[in-house]
């Protein structure tokens, strides 16, 4: 039997533009609420707009972080906790904190996953529903439940928050749901993250129009062109920060995990054309994150960041977490991650040291490794800012070079404009590269808080799907 997500063999410019007038239609259905979700490798998030509001706002849920000291958090971690029994036991922070907080070997039986979208992209072409996912473990569960699983926890949360603003009960039903996945993934998942979609209860395929699949970096152009000149990032005149009809451009929607570019043509009545296929790469930010953790096997051992990987799974999220967080905030500064107390532990084992002994071990390690890498305050690792430069400097080389590449294109000859969107593009490093490579000949629009500009887009694709592109999944 052939794999329901194999990717059809006809290809991807024969699929229409748009859905079917009888599918899709933004006014033949009155719903309570749009809801998005875009459903990051790194960070996940939901917006909403109110229908019966009128004025089609738009509403995100702001204290993801606030009882772990991250206030106004627009988003939270993709991470998911089962128990032994493989029951659903929370997402997101409160995912990553309680499994952190497992003692005993416990975090050896509970089922923990984060980043596990990337598996989607690297297992396309053997996706299936019995494709599996490694849990932190070493144990497996089946993908599609992990992401119906988290889609469903969205979906609480976004009905939860709705019902909270003093609007009237409000079911799954009367939404209409709209989660967004990346342009260069292939049909099969696409398909996926539909079926997953339908298991966890936002629709189902009987009322398939509920339920729109939305590419990223389209939603994103969408909020980008909907944006007042006071939230771009560097612009000057309101003709910069205008796209009219005919104009070219490109949207670099730089995530967590893959970079995914797009390039459109408005067209006269405001919808848009895809002028390229869709190209890009895994040169998100989890590839800082790779960098980084090269860089401690350096300072203290391949041996002893494996064994404390492998022994201390929750130790090592916790450590990755914290430099995480300092990493979306760099500014060309030194960064400050702080030390586990479970990999102080493992040193002091290793090195038949007591606890008073944490500074003067810590220092003796780190200063073989030259300039640039300090203790602070015996369990504080300091990366200067040429050390956090070469970190980011891969990830961020790369984009740098397949835009190059792609702009050499005779299609994208007459491409005015770069629209950098997704959480990546926050990064100060990355768009001082860009700036530098393609400011003379590119406009370059960077919104304030690119990474809301894909799920505001959504939202606005789910109140009026007539004014850009649908996936026919």
């Amino acid at each position: 039997m052939a794999n329901r997500y194999q990717e059809s063999a006809r290809s991807r410019s024969h699929y229409p533009l748009f859905e079917a007038e009888s599918r899709l239609h933004p006014l033949r259905e009155r719903y309570h609420a749009t809801v998005a979700i875009d459903f990051g490798t790194t960070f996940s998030r939901f917006a909403f707009s109110l229908n019966s509001d009128g004025n089609q706002d738009i509403y995100l849920k702001k204290d993801w972080g606030d009882a772990y000291g991250h206030l106004n958090c627009l988003d939270t971690p993709t991470c998911i906790l089962l128990s032994p029994e493989k029951e659903f036991v929370d997402f997101g922070f409160e995912a990553a904190e309680k499994y952190a907080a497992l003692e005993d070997g416990k975090d050896q039986t509970y089922y923990f996953f984060d980043r596990f979208k990337m598996m989607l992209h690297h297992n396309e072409g053997k996706l299936s529903r019995e494709t599996l996912l490694k849990a932190r473990n070493g144990k497996y569960m089946r993908a599609l439940d992990i992401f119906s699983k988290s889609l469903e926890y969205m979906k609480d949360k976004a009905l939860e928050v709705i019902r909270d603003r003093g609007s009237r009960k409000c079911t799954a039903s009367e939404v209409r749901w709209v989660v967004t996945v990346p342009a260069i993934w292939k049909p099969s998942a696409k398909q996926f993250m539909r079926e997953a979609a339908y298991q966890a209860g936002l629709a189902s395929p009987d009322n398939y129009s509920q339920l729109i699949i939305a590419l990223e970096p389209e939603a994103a152009a969408l909020d980008c062109r909907q944006h007042k000149l006071r939230e771009f990032v560097g612009m000057i005149t309101v003709d910069e920060a205008f796209v009219s009809a005919k104009t070219q451009y490109l949207v670099v929607d730089n995530g967590g995990g893959t970079m995914d570019v797009t390039a459109h043509e408005i067209q006269e009545d405001d919808t848009i054309k895809e002028i390229y296929h869709a190209t890009g790469g895994d040169y998100g930010g989890t590839k800082v994150d790779e960098e980084f953790q090269d860089l401690l096997d350096k300072i203290f051992g391949k041996d002893i960041m494996d064994e404390f990987r492998s022994s201390n799974p929750s130790g090592w999220l916790e450590l990755m977490n914290d430099f995480e967080f300092t990493r979306k905030r760099a500014a060309g500064g030194a960064m400050n991650i702080r030390i586990p107390e479970s990999f102080l532990d493992l040193l002091r084992s290793k090195y038949n040291r007591n606890r008073d002994d944490d500074g003067s071990l810590l220092n003796c390690i780190v200063r073989s490794q030259g300039e640039g890498i300090k203790i602070l305050k015996s369990r504080v690792l300091s990366l200067g800012p040429d050390i956090v430069k070469r970190l980011f400097k891969p990830a961020i080389e790369s984009i740098v070079s397949h835009l190059k590449a792609l702009l050499k294109k005779r299609e994208l000859r007459g491409v005015e404009q770069l629209f950098l969107v997704g959480g990546f593009s926050g990064c100060r490093f990355l768009q001082d590269r860009i700036r530098e490579e393609f400011e003379h000949k590119y406009k370059i629009v960077i919104p304030d808080d690119a990474q809301l500009a894909v799920v505001r887009g959504a939202v606005m694709f789910g109140q009026r799907p007539d004014c850009g592109r649908a996936m026919p999944f």
